[in-house]
């Protein structure tokens, strides 16, 4: 609910001013409450909303356990609210050189020597293959299957969630990993079993782009520990290339392509929280509004404090007109 304050400056018609609007935003973001933006907006956006409740094969990973699961999404919401109350630059979530973990959580970074006890507390990371949201377990745990990794479900997360391109669905009638001939994989790795959905030719145009995208973050496994080798034991192949012919080996290489595209990360980012603001989607006439935000955060170098506040104060909210 509104404080005292909030409440008061309401009540006096105040809150339609840019400038007392600006300064409650910042107020508002620096209060402990504002964690509800990121279980409302943060989570949904990178997907980490079901974290806790996923289950994994216990199996393979005994270690997911319901409180490493709960460091997981902690971890994801710790990054965004230092992000948000520092007003780093949305780059950040893509190159941030730090992290935030507990001694359970460490264990899945190969850190659990360094760091002790249940506590969250912020670690730098020197590791360029982990910083910011491509290389968190949370996040990789949650683009997986309940017993492997899948590099099609990662490369549609990035392509959507991060870069907010569109994906068209799959077309009807398309086997699964599972269900391809046993006797015609049986020989095959991970990465090639997946590039079989590319022999299809309704599949190729979407999986040419996605497929690469995840097999460049197949050193994580399903939970999102660093690895050599896929679960056949061949070596794995984090190889790829993308449209403009931006090749990469790697994680780290993968994110620096990614860090190029400043501005569809902005725009992507700014086009989803004006719809969770707006509790709609998105249509034509928004775009201007879009248009006119990024100009103003692009000065300002894309710091999160200024996207959520030009936001708030768009025309939408307003009544404004953009001039």
């Amino acid at each position: 609910m509104p404080d005292a304050e909030l409440s008061g400056l309401a009540n006096l018609g105040k809150l339609h001013e840019p400038e007392t609007l600006r300064a409650q935003v910042k107020r508002m973001l620096l209060d402990a409450r504002s964690k509800a933006l990121f279980d409302g907006f943060g989570s949904q956006w990178l997907g980490v909303k079901g974290l806790k409740d996923k289950r994994f094969d216990p199996a393979k990973f005994p270690g997911m356990t319901p409180e490493v699961r709960a460091a997981m999404y902690d971890e994801v919401w710790l990054l965004f609210d230092s992000i948000v109350r520092s007003n780093h630059s949305i780059m950040n979530f893509i190159n941030s050189d730090y992290t935030f973990l507990n001694e359970k959580l460490a264990k899945i970074y190969g850190l659990e020597k360094n760091i002790t006890g249940p506590e969250m507390r912020r670690v730098q990371i020197t590791d360029a293959n982990r910083g910011g949201i491509l290389g968190m377990p949370g996040v990789l745990a949650m683009t997986s299957f309940p017993d492997r990794t899948s590099a099609v479900k990662r490369g549609a997360w990035v392509l959507e969630q991060v870069l907010g391109e569109h994906i068209p669905p799959a077309p009807p009638n398309v086997p699964s990993l599972e269900k391809q001939d046993k006797k015609k994989v049986a020989t095959l790795t991970m990465r090639q079993r997946t590039e079989l959905h590319r022999t299809n030719s309704a599949c190729a145009n979407c999986h040419k782009v996605m497929d690469p995208i995840g097999f460049g973050l197949e050193n994580f496994d399903a939970i999102g520990r660093w690895r050599d080798k896929d679960d056949s034991g061949a070596p794995i192949d984090a190889t790829g290339e993308l449209p403009g012919g931006l090749k990469f080996n790697s994680p780290k290489e993968l994110k620096a392509i990614i860090a190029t595209r400043k501005e569809d990360i902005a725009r992507n980012l700014a086009e989803k929280l004006l719809a969770y603001s707006l509790c709609r989607q998105i249509e034509g006439y928004d775009q201007i509004v879009v248009d006119h935000l990024l100009e103003n955060i692009s000065k300002d170098g894309y710091r999160m404090q200024s996207l959520i506040t030009e936001v708030v104060t768009s025309y939408s909210f307003t009544n404004r007109r953009i001039k």
